[in-house]
């Protein structure tokens, strides 16, 4: 039988560098880089061209010079990945580039007039991988992080000693050089596989190294932080998209929950009530509930000393599109945090993330979480338990691996929860569905008499799927009447085909001037603005997707989709890609600030898939006419301080902060980038700076 809960079958990813990967997952990644297999044909080899599609800082075009075994056409059957200054070509990329007729690597990475002189970029004419662009695919980052970088970044982290390194850590010489560490021998060597110059290789290769020459030679033992190692164990809820269903009840019904083998959120900032700055922090869990008042109180009660829990809130349809609203952390190790928030809209889910506040690891970590709420509704019904089976025990007709698959026969069991103050009575669920795909065969079932504060569960619902169905994603509406009402929840369905490709909408772009669009180059989408927004895809399946595309709609009057389709080539399992061409939107100049829903359609020859992401319409007019974006100011909401950014070359000349009357209660006219708000009362408030130029930018600050 297969559990699935509203929140774990939500079609989510993380869009950053928080995607959890195993250390097995990055060793067979470097592997199959290094044992690729391609044809070389005389376009893919340069001796010695200049391009001019890139321009560099110290030359107008670049000097190109493919490896010497790549030169070489004794054989033109080639194994491994060249080397390319700068590259961060995927399999699939690099082997597109070589079908169109791109360089295959490129070593020449210094001026050729002046050999002290590094070349500071590289070029599309060519494909490849440098050292870190190699660990980075392996890694599956969505973006190429340098050695520097890795050094650097809260993405990484650093051990003492090469006593402490596992298969799939890191041997890095920031600026210089990045080796992938796949396994640790007896007498204190580890093997490697590296992109790199290595006895004139300019390949991917395997070597060996003893640690103390790893030492002498400036390689530092490190770490990624979003990895687990095999045999490795992390919270069933580590990941935002596995967030655990909490139902909010009419008094504390606690969930346990644990902290320990927790992995860092990259992707999410610190709780605005968190002043830690240290490295490698926010390693937490997810949870999930649906708003039933108003009002929902949420208490997490340590039950060991050895954490300082932070507890977050945030809004949002799913986890890559998460808005921070509330976060607690007030009562210091071992003690009781709380979130009262009044504002909540019954009916709405909203997510929880529980992290330790400034450790990076914790060995205990044991905590009880619930969700309440005062009922003023008299009988308020929602499941809390959907249950479906392939066959076997739990009914239908199938291969019993608890995925949905084409042709198969589904039995669906609900358990419902009635958050209301009184008794529903003569209870009964049904579904339905708008796909073609889906037949419903069994509609609906019975249920007893459901008290306050009570669930039941009923089993006998039964639905079809077409044989012919393609791999997608689909939605099944779950209707629950009793003789007090009716409520309606979706149920999200994933079918699949059998260790096929799996396509997930994994991220977005903006550009409003910066990269393309047309607007004020702040990156936010504001009303008026001509938008090109590319798109991030990941395979999640086994196989490659092959001829993907996608397609941009939606149903708001205030966006014109002018250009609704990308293409995304080809997707190898496990790879994520952003997309070269872009969506093009234009933003009505009237927009009001809101959220709007997009719906992304991804095909490819193996199946569709439906996608739902949000984009907020930033509308500063709602306070004041302004000019321009000039500044950021974040966070909001906030009780502590106010940070101020600037997003163009002004001095600030004035800021000043007025209460909702009218009142102003600071002021003051210095070029100031932080303001301590922390004395203020909990209210709406309007930020104003005034830029050197005159030009003034109007903020709604909400103080909690």
């Amino acid at each position: 039988m297969k559990k699935i809960t509203l929140y774990m079958a939500l079609i989510v990813l993380l869009p950053v560098f928080g995607q959890q990967i195993s250390s097995i997952d990055v060793i067979q990644n470097a592997n199959d880089f290094l044992d690729y297999q391609w044809i070389v044909s005389s376009a893919n080899i340069s001796t010695g061209t200049y391009t001019s599609d890139y321009g560099c800082s110290d030359a107008t075009s670049k000097y190109v010079v493919t490896p010497d075994w790549v030169n070489d056409t004794s054989s033109t059957n080639k194994t491994s990945i060249p080397y390319k200054w700068g590259g961060f070509s995927s399999l699939s990329g690099f082997q597109s580039g070589i079908t169109n007729g791109k360089f295959a690597g490129d070593i020449q990475t210094r001026h050729p007039g002046n050999t002290s002189v590094h070349y500071s970029c590289g070029t599309s004419a060519a494909v490849g991988l440098d050292c870190s662009g190699f660990t980075s695919r392996c890694f599956e980052l969505p973006s190429h992080v340098s050695t520097y970088g890795m050094a650097h970044s809260s993405d990484f982290g650093s051990y003492a000693s090469y006593n402490d390194v596992q298969p799939g850590d890191l041997a890095n010489h920031p600026s210089s050089h990045v080796r992938l560490i796949v396994h640790i021998n007896a007498n204190g060597t580890v093997n490697t596989i590296e992109e790199g110059a290595g006895n004139n290789l300019w390949q991917v290769f395997p070597n060996t190294y003893s640690t103390s020459g790893l030492v002498n030679y400036g390689y530092n033992p490190q770490y990624y932080v979003h990895m687990t190692h095999d045999g490795e164990s992390k919270p069933e809820n580590d990941l935002c998209e596995d967030a655990t269903t909490l139902l909010s009840h009419a008094s504390c019904q606690a969930t346990a929950g644990n902290l320990v083998g927790a992995t860092e959120d990259a992707n999410l900032s610190l709780g605005i009530c968190d002043t830690y700055t240290g490295a490698d922090s926010g390693k937490g869990v997810f949870y999930k509930f649906l708003a039933v008042e108003t009002t929902e109180n949420i208490t997490l009660t340590p039950q060991t000393t050895g954490i300082d829990p932070v507890l977050v809130l945030y809004s949002g349809n799913d986890c890559s599109n998460l808005t921070q609203i509330a976060c607690a952390n007030n009562a210091g190790a071992g003690a009781q945090e709380q979130i009262v928030y009044t504002n909540c809209t019954p009916g709405t889910y909203y997510w929880l993330r529980v992290y330790n506040h400034g450790n990076s690891t914790v060995s205990e970590g044991n905590f009880n979480i619930c969700v309440t709420h005062s009922p003023t509704q008299p009988v308020y019904l929602q499941y809390s338990l959907a249950v479906l089976s392939d066959g076997g025990f739990g009914g239908g007709s199938g291969n019993e691996d608890d995925d949905i698959n084409p042709g198969e026969t589904i039995s669906l069991a609900l358990q419902l929860y009635n958050a209301g103050n009184a008794t529903a009575h003569n209870v009964s669920a049904s579904i339905s569905s708008n796909d073609s795909d889906i037949n419903v065969t069994q509609n609906s079932i019975n249920f007893n008499d459901i008290n306050s504060n009570a669930t039941a569960i009923s089993m006998g619902l039964l639905f079809e799927v077409n044989n012919l169905c393609m791999q997608k994603d689909t939605y099944l509406q779950v209707t629950m009447h009793s003789d007090e009402g009716t409520w309606t929840q979706d149920l999200p369905i994933h079918i699949i085909t059998n260790d096929g490709a799996d396509l997930r909408y994994a991220g977005n772009v903006i550009h409003d001037g910066i990269g393309g669009g047309i607007g004020n180059y702040n990156q936010i989408v504001n009303p008026g603005e001509d938008i090109d927004m590319n798109i991030k895809i990941k395979n999640i399946g086994k196989q490659t997707a092959q001829n993907v595309v996608a397609t941009l709609s939606t149903t708001d009057s205030d966006i014109n989709i002018t250009d609704n389709q990308v293409n995304l080539g080809n997707i190898l399992s496990g790879e994520t890609i952003t997309s070269n061409g872009d969506f093009d939107y234009n933003v009505s100049a009237n927009c009001p600030d809101k959220d709007i829903t997009f719906n992304l359609l991804i095909s490819s020859t193996e199946g569709n898939w439906d996608a739902h992401f949000t984009i907020h319409v930033s509308n500063p007019s709602d306070v004041a006419e302004i000019d321009k974006l000039l500044f950021k100011v974040y966070p909001n909401p906030t009780h502590h301080y106010i940070n101020i950014q600037k997003l163009y070359n002004q001095d600030i000349q004035n800021i000043s902060i007025y209460a909702i009357s009218g009142k102003r209660v600071y002021t003051s006219g210095q070029d100031m980038q932080k303001i301590d708000i922390s004395n203020y009362k909990p209210g709406l408030y309007i930020l104003e700076i005034t830029s050197n130029k005159q030009r003034i930018n109007r903020f709604k600050i909400i103080i909690n």
